[in-house]
């Protein structure tokens, strides 16, 4: 691969980047913002069915963000496959597990919709229908933002050696993806083995936003350093 192509593949995997940052503050934290209320599902319920079109917006985001997750890591695997090939794989390969457990997850979201709208089940009675759609939301919740979580970190540690060695992107950005990566994953773990967690490590998310954000951008503004 020649010097220009390299460079272009490099903006290429920041804006795969930072479209999946985008999309991903639309679906985890604007569209709940707007349908989920905590500890109420009946109004949660409601807000599902007034706002349709902008839950199914959420699904559609979800789809797209796991299609330029897939771009950039396939990206970043032609451009720094040659500073380790097995370590790229390893990378590659957290990145398509989580695959199926986006699709799971928007299968319950779409599920939760349609129960809602009484179009797989008619015999429920109308709380019924709301606790099962709040579980079927959950889990959907549970699935692609905590426990796939430790997904998400462990990509970025593989990744942030492969960049720390490179040579062609500063060492700085190696150093805050793998921090970031370990911070996802101490999220996720505390999630799974203490419940309530979330609210003290909470903090952790400035890790991973400083390292994915500014990473991103570096790729998008400067690209790579070439000899």
């Amino acid at each position: 691969m020649n010097n220009k192509a390299s460079k272009s593949i490099a903006r290429q995997a920041g804006w795969y980047y930072i479209a999946i940052i985008v999309l991903g503050l639309y679906f985890i934290m604007y569209i709940p913002s707007k349908i989920k209320v905590s500890g109420d599902i009946e109004l949660t319920f409601n807000n599902l069915l007034q706002h349709e079109m902008l839950f199914r917006s959420g699904i559609l985001a979800h789809l797209l963000s796991i299609t330029a997750f897939i771009l950039l890591v396939l990206s970043l695997y032609e451009l720094l496959k040659n500073v380790n090939q097995r370590l790229a794989k390893v990378m590659a390969v957290f990145v398509i597990v989580q695959v199926p457990v986006v699709f799971i997850s928007e299968g319950l979201r779409f599920s939760a919709l349609m129960l809602a709208k009484e179009r797989f089940v008619t015999s429920l009675d109308m709380l019924q229908r709301q606790e099962w759609v709040s579980f079927l939301l959950r889990i959907a919740e549970y699935a692609d933002e905590d426990v796939a979580m430790i997904f998400w970190g462990l990509w970025m540690i593989p990744l942030g050696i492969l960049v720390f060695k490179s040579g062609i992107i500063p060492k700085l950005f190696g150093v805050l993806l793998v921090a970031g990566g370990i911070a996802y994953i101490i999220e996720s773990i505390g999630f799974i083995l203490v419940p309530g967690s979330s609210s003290y490590l909470g903090f952790l998310f400035i890790f991973y936003a400083v390292a994915e954000i500014s990473f991103a951008s570096w790729l998008v503004i400067k690209g790579i350093k070439i000899d």
